[in-house]
């Protein structure tokens, strides 16, 4: 297979993998100590945000919000 050929296989591939890993934005669990309820921030999809630095801000302006109430993070229920 000429080098070319070989370039546009693996970038090709590299697009699909690195696009497959845009879809949503990371999700943090929070669980409330006093009375153990548990909240999830974030896992928006970034098409419906307006891309990774609006899905970043709202998911930190999430965090704050649980935080205030009582919330710390926590590891997936």
């Amino acid at each position: 297979m000429p080098t070319s050929k070989r370039a546009v296989i693996a970038l090709l591939a590299s697009l699909v993998v690195g696009c497959s890993s845009l879809g949503s934005s990371e999700t943090v669990n929070l669980k409330n100590a006093n009375t153990g309820n548990t909240a999830q921030c974030g896992g928006y999809k970034l098409a419906d945000v307006g891309g990774s630095e609006r899905a970043e801000q709202f998911t930190r302006w999430c965090v704050e919000d649980y935080k205030a109430a009582g919330y710390i993070k926590a590891t997936a229920p």
